[in-house]
């Protein structure tokens, strides 16, 4: 499965201030009070009022946002309310788990809001960045799960432990691809059927098995909605745990997805987890939190974890 180019750290696990700047706000003076609400908590209109005005009205802030003349593109604003939506809920998890950010975070994040771009930005912006980036860098620090945690988890909804652990299979046409559904339902393995009929190459050596770049079976939620196409993002997300699913089209073909049974995957899902459980469990809530958009802005998509347009 070829991956697509990574948009902007919305999941990342860093202090890459200049890189969350990256991203704007569209204009708009008839806005209700609140722009989002996330798991009850709002996201102003206020707020929203005063990063557009920022970003738009320096001009050295342009190449980063795509503003001109005092305007920022509708995908900008998407990508802007889904940053501030993703710092509220990392906020949210630091404040369930009492966690704090490492001993020089915050001078790092303070040094690089002196220079660059950021320098420009008015002092209550500044610190709406601030506390995102500490919040972010505080996850470092979340507990992992249990494995019986992640076990019941994963049976209900694997999306909702913040990582994928799939397999798929790659046709051309869709009749293509429920023939291949025909076939498993038949009781044929998976990884066979994958090497006798994907057309993914890799298919033949993996079975359809896509992992980490360190060979991990599972990917973290952030990653896998950054890096792959959006379509099979959403199958794959949508998928129960060991069910074959519902023809997926993308814009490499029709896929058949596997949520692969968790004592396929379990060890290296327990592994990720202990090693990246902050990751893990922002992508768990970007997942399944309770955010709404006004439509003004878009839609939020638990799917992909942002703001997308209505269209």
């Amino acid at each position: 499965m070829t991956r697509t180019p990574a948009r902007a750290g919305v999941g990342a696990l860093t202090l890459a201030v200049a890189a969350v700047l990256g991203l704007g706000l569209s204009a708009c003076d008839t806005v209700p009070a609140q722009a989002a609400t996330v798991n009850g908590s709002d996201i102003s209109r206020a707020d929203l009022q005063r990063d557009l005005k920022a970003l738009s009205e320096n001009p050295t802030l342009y190449n980063l946002t795509g503003a001109t003349n005092r305007s920022i593109s509708g995908d900008a604003a998407r990508s802007w309310l889904t940053q501030l939506i993703t710092w509220e809920l990392a906020e949210q998890i630091v404040a369930e788990h009492h966690l704090q950010p490492s001993s020089d975070a915050k001078a790092q994040v303070t040094e690089q809001l002196k220079s660059g771009p950021a320098s420009v930005l008015p002092q209550d912006m500044k610190d709406e960045v601030m506390a995102g980036a500490l919040a972010i860098d505080a996850l470092s620090s979340t507990p992992p799960p249990s494995a019986d945690e992640l076990a019941k988890v994963y049976a209900a909804d694997p999306a909702s432990t913040g990582a994928l652990c799939v397999s798929h299979i790659l046709l051309k046409t869709e009749a293509e691809a429920e023939a291949v559904r025909t076939e498993l339902a038949g009781g044929a393995a998976f990884a066979d059927v994958a090497k006798a009929r994907s057309t993914e190459p890799a298919a033949k050596t993996s079975g359809g098995a896509l992992t980490s770049d360190d060979g991990n079976a599972c990917i973290p939620f952030t990653t896998f909605v950054s890096q792959f196409d959006a379509d099979f993002t959403a199958g794959a997300v949508a998928g129960k745990a060991g069910v074959p699913s519902e023809p997926v089209k993308s814009q490499f073909g029709w896929h058949v997805i596997l949520n692969r049974p968790y004592d396929e995957i379990s060890a290296d899902l327990a592994k990720l987890a202990n090693a990246s459980a902050g990751e893990l469990a922002l992508g768990a809530a970007l997942h399944t939190a309770d955010v709404s958009v006004d439509p003004r802005y878009g839609r939020w998509s638990d799917t992909l974890g942002k703001v997308v347009s209505l269209g």
